[in-house]
């Protein structure tokens, strides 16, 4: 590896970083609906092929599927969503969302 090359894992996380900021910057804005864009679009690239069935398997599955610090990352995204959800009065589905993050935790 080069002097300057970094492990994948490290630059995707680094970029879910500066997505994550991005979204949370849109919800500071008054902005929610752009924070679920930018949300999904975190989830889909964490995710990659695997993307829509992790939403459809159980957290211990989705921590199997990702790997630990992805999982955790995904566990994040779907924290930012719920602030973006309850923002827009969705609080039913904030609540869902919430408790995915829980249960993503504690399969770690």
């Amino acid at each position: 590896m080069g002097l300057f090359e970094t492990d994948p894992i490290v630059r995707l996380l680094e970029e879910l970083t500066k997505r994550m900021a991005a979204a949370r910057a849109s919800l500071t804005g008054g902005n929610p609906r752009e924070a679920l864009a930018v949300i999904d679009e975190a989830r889909r690239s964490l995710g990659g092929a695997l993307a829509s069935s992790l939403e459809r398997v159980d957290g211990a599955t989705v921590v199997t599927l990702l790997g630990r610090e992805k999982a955790g990352a995904y566990a994040d995204l779907a924290r930012l969503e719920a602030e973006a959800r309850r923002a827009l009065g969705e609080d039913a589905a904030a609540t869902r969302v919430e408790a995915r993050a829980a249960e993503i935790d504690s399969a770690k």
